[in-house]
C-alpha cells in the first residue's frame, strides 16, 4: 500500500494477500481488508499490523469497506470467487469497534462499493452483479434493514431473484455495473463503473445530479476537499490486476 502526494508516491505497509478495502479506526489506526486470508488488519502509525478480525468463518470472498466514525465496519463478502467458481449470492459483515463480526445482510448480487450517509443512518452498497445500488437503514445495534433498491439500470435489476443476475451475458449487457462508491458532503453518492468513462453522481432517490468524464474506466471514487474534488482510480478492466493502465485521476467539482 501506497501514499501519494506532491513528492511523489511511499510504500507505508506491505499486505501480501492482496489489500482491498479501507477505513479509519476513532484512533488514527488503518483498517485494510486482506482478501486472499479473508482478515481484517489493523495498521498502526508506525507500519506494523496486527489482526483486527478474522472474517474467514463467515465469508468466501471479501472485498470493499466502509468504516462508521464510531469504529464500525462493514465489509463486502462477493459469495464467491470470482473466474474460480460459479457466482453464488453474497452477503454484508458488520465488524464492531471490539473486532465482532456477524452477518446482517444476504442475498446480494456481488457486494461491492459500500458507503454511508454522513449521520451513519444509512449503508448504500453497490450490487455489481445486479447492475443496482441499494440502501440500507443502520440499526442502533450496527445491523441493517432489508433494504431498498434506490438505483437499478433495467427493469431486471428490480428483481429480489439473484440468482438470474449470475448469466454473465446477461451482466456483460447491463449499462451500469456500479464499483466502488463515494458519499459526498451533501450525502450524494458518486457511483464508479469499469466499463464506462464517464462517473455518474446521484441523490438518494436515485436521481443524476453531476457526472465528469474520465479517460479510462474507474473502480474507486473518493471525494476530499471539503467536496471539491473527486479523486478516481481508474484502469482498463482488462488489465485490474497487472496495474499497466492503472492511474488516479483528479476533477474539480
Amino acid at each position: 500500500m501506497q501514499t501519494v502526494d506532491e513528492q511523489g508516491r511511499r510504500t507505508v505497509v506491505e499486505v501480501p494477500q492482496h489489500p482491498s478495502g479501507l477505513g479509519w479506526l476513532p484512533d488514527g489506526d488503518l483498517l485494510v481488508v486482506s482478501m486472499d486470508d479473508k482478515k481484517l488488519l489493523r495498521i498502526r502509525p508506525d507500519g506494523s499490523s496486527v489482526v483486527h478480525a478474522d472474517l474467514s468463518p463467515h465469508a468466501v470472498a471479501v472485498n470493499d469497506m466502509f468504516v462508521l466514525p464510531d469504529g464500525t465496519a462493514y465489509v463486502g463478502d462477493n459469495g464467491f470467487r470470482y473466474g474460480e467458481e460459479a457466482p453464488a449470492p453474497g452477503r454484508i459483515l458488520r465488524v464492531a469497534p471490539d473486532g465482532d463480526v456477524r452477518v446482517v445482510a444476504e442475498g446480494l448480487a456481488l457486494p461491492n462499493g459500500l458507503v454511508a450517509t454522513s449521520d451513519s443512518s444509512a449503508l448504500v452498497v453497490a450490487e455489481t452483479l445486479g447492475g443496482r445500488l441499494r440502501r440500507f437503514v443502520i440499526c442502533e445495534d450496527g445491523g441493517l434493514d432489508e433494504g431498498e433498491v434506490i438505483l437499478t439500470s433495467d427493469e431486471l435489476s428490480r428483481s429480489e431473484d439473484v440468482t438470474v443476475f449470475f448469466d454473465l451475458a446477461v451482466f456483460v449487457t447491463r449499462p451500469f455495473a456500479p464499483d466502488g462508491l463515494a458519499m459526498d458532503p451533501l450525502d450524494r453518492v458518486w457511483a464508479e463503473n469499469p466499463f464506462s468513462t464517464v462517473i455518474r453522481c446521484y441523490s438518494l432517490d436515485g436521481e443524476v445530479v453531476d457526472e465528469v468524464e474520465l479517460t479510462q474506466g474507474g473502480v474507486a471514487p473518493a471525494v476530499g476537499d471539503g467536496g471539491r474534488t473527486l479523486f478516481v482510480a481508474t484502469g482498463d478492466p482488462a488489465q485490474t490486476f497487472t496495474g499497466r493502465t492503472s492511474r488516479v485521476e483528479v476533477a474539480r467539482l
